[in-house]
């Protein structure tokens, strides 16, 4: 079966399940190479910053906000969903 990119599941899985995007970016390297924070390309770096600004917004939380302050209001609200179970 076909995933959208060039190649199969197969051969995603025989070259040490890359992800799609990552095979773009790098075709050589697996997701250790891609991303320690020393060597991670900046199209990924690029990608992560927007992809982390679009989910701040879609939550309605600062753009300033920690990480701790992210986890803290994410359990918060899992907690205010699954009190009515």
């Amino acid at each position: 079966m076909a995933t959208g990119h060039r190649g199969t599941e197969d051969q995603d899985r025989a070259n040490g399940s890359r992800n799609p995007l990552c095979s773009r970016i790098n075709p050589d390297s697996n997701f250790a190479d891609l991303y320690d924070d020393l060597t991670m390309p900046y199209e990924l770096q690029k990608a992560h910053r927007a992809n982390d600004a679009a989910s701040l917004e879609a939550y309605g939380f600062p753009k300033d906000a920690t990480e701790s302050d992210i986890v803290a209001r994410l359990f918060k609200m899992y907690q205010e969903l699954t009190n009515n179970c």
